[in-house]
């Protein structure tokens, strides 16, 4: 599974015990969590889940930084002079899009992380058995 998700990715990601494995996808700003558990047969039943929050998390802490980086020189240039209170709102306007576009790409890199697990998953059913032991994730 991990094979396949490296070949769409271009990373393999770490383990978190031996069940479960964290992929990091900073350019789709995304985390896949896998999870494989025994199905009883000799195979695994797997779980993917992509995880947007870092992304978000980025977002609102620019936004907050941007808020009150442009509130601030409004209302400094409020008290002081026209120009630099124009300055801040055309910051804050310029950042709003800034923000408003990154929200868009971090969209697009969520709808792109689902397709990757869709690939990733059909690629890991279609491989041949692996001989030997379990590389990847063994069932817990």
């Amino acid at each position: 599974m991990r094979r396949a998700f490296a070949k769409q990715v271009g990373h393999t990601g770490h383990r978190q015990g031996p069940s479960r494995a964290d992929i990091v996808d900073d350019s789709a700003g995304v985390v896949y969590k896998i999870r494989a558990d025994g199905d009883g047969q000799g195979g695994a039943l797997v779980k993917v889940d992509v995880d947007a929050g870092a992304g978000r998390s980025n977002l609102a802490l620019g936004g907050f930084i941007l808020g009150g980086f442009s509130l601030g020189i409004t209302a400094f240039g409020a008290l002081l002079a026209p120009l630099i209170m124009w300055a801040g709102i055309t910051l804050g306007v310029v950042g709003a899009a800034a923000l408003f576009l990154a929200a868009a790409r971090l969209s697009q890199g969520r709808k792109r992380a689902e397709l990757i697990v869709a690939q990733a998953l059909v690629e890991a059913e279609e491989a041949p058995a692996l001989s030997g032991p379990p590389r990847a994730l063994r069932p817990g």
